[in-house]
């Protein structure tokens, strides 16, 4: 659903869902190609963006990247993305191996949808502040510097804030529940 940038005609709906405690997750796109500022939108608005890495941890060379047009990180997380075992559409047992942030965003709604699970009550903020405070560094560089911040620093415009790690995610999400109780 690449839809270039500085798009709005989603703002109202995404917005809406914020106000209905839904946790809007974006893939950030698929117009990489390895160039900085290339996030598209919605994955460029208020919404969890994902790219996607390859089987190497290393950036999937279609996976969009930031800055946004207006200077904000993005995306927020990275996923596997690459060579992903898919269903088809040509047989109803036929699988292929796909690529795109499509096959990425996936693993971080379902770690979204686990987190929700365990505490309901989740908002937008919290699921974002878990999911980013608890995501994989170790990453093959790409070499790019994109908004003055190298790939191999966190959080930069590349792999945002990391890998998402649902353990890491689900141990954090007890432990602050134990502390809240």
């Amino acid at each position: 659903m690449d839809a270039g940038q500085g798009q709005t005609w989603f703002n109202e709906v995404i917005d809406a869902w914020h106000a209905a405690l839904i946790i809007p997750v974006f893939s950030i796109g698929n117009n990489g190609s390895y160039f900085c500022n290339s996030a598209n939108y919605p994955g460029d608005y208020n919404v969890i963006s994902v790219g996607s890495t390859d089987e190497n941890e290393v950036l999937s060379w279609f996976s969009s990247v930031g800055p946004t047009l207006h200077g904000n990180l993005k995306p927020e997380v990275v996923a596997p993305g690459h060579d992903i075992l898919s269903a088809t559409h040509t047989a109803d047992d036929a699988y292929e191996l796909m690529s795109g942030t499509s096959f990425a965003c996936p693993h971080v709604s379902g770690l979204v949808a686990l987190l929700l699970s365990r505490n309901p009550n989740l908002t937008f903020g919290e699921a974002k502040d878990i999911l980013i405070r608890n995501t994989d560094k170790n990453l093959g560089s790409t070499g790019r510097v994109c908004g003055g911040i190298p790939d191999t620093e966190y959080p930069n415009h590349v792999f945002g804030n990391g890998r998402a790690n649902a353990l890491k995610c689900v141990r954090a999400l007890a432990v602050q529940m134990k502390q809240r109780s």
